[in-house]
């Protein structure tokens, strides 16, 4: 869906909710605040609304495991960033190219090559599992009222997803309280 400033914008001004997809905390923030300014516009309160954040995860406790499943992910996500996105990640038009190129061609062995570990970074959780219950605390805080986690969860779908629910339920606990 639409990113840019003024969707987000246009999401808090009229709807009922708000779905970003986005995976890092900084974007995150950023969405949230042009989502808050379209709720004020309208004289709603923030509660009115729902924010979800829509995250792409790949976790598992082989870190570079975890890596090498979101490479492809990562890369069908920055094909498609808004260019004030891509600016803000520093991405190189000549490295975008050749990410989209590999993409059209389902060239994943390239990908492998050429994505940058930091834009991946950037574009999915990726690590091991503590660094999910990590940075749903950073979510949390930013106000987000809702979390979706998306694929491809792992390179070992149903042990991360155990581990998830862990982590969920934990902080589901810590919230409540």
């Amino acid at each position: 869906g639409a990113q840019g400033p003024k969707m987000l914008q246009l999401g808090g001004e009229i709807g009922e909710g708000v779905l970003v997809n986005y995976s890092n905390p900084e974007d995150l923030e950023w969405a949230y605040n042009e989502v808050r300014k379209g709720i004020e516009k309208a004289g709603k309160r923030i509660e009115s609304i729902d924010i979800a954040a829509y995250l792409t995860i790949s976790l598992d406790t082989d870190s570079e495991k975890a890596v090498k499943t979101a490479i492809p992910y990562a890369a069908y996500i920055l094909c498609g960033l808004p260019e004030k996105t891509m600016e803000r990640m520093d991405v190189k038009d000549e490295r975008l190219i050749k990410v989209k190129e590999a993409v059209q061609k389902a060239d994943w062995l390239k990908l492998y090559d050429i994505m940058d570990i930091d834009i991946v970074k950037k574009l999915v959780i990726v690590g091991q599992p503590r660094i999910l219950e990590e940075e749903l605390r950073e979510i949390i805080d930013i106000g987000y009222s809702q979390i979706v986690l998306g694929a491809p969860i792992g390179p070992r779908i149903l042990q991360t997803l155990r581990e998830t629910k862990r982590i969920i339920k934990e902080l589901a606990n810590h919230i409540v309280k």
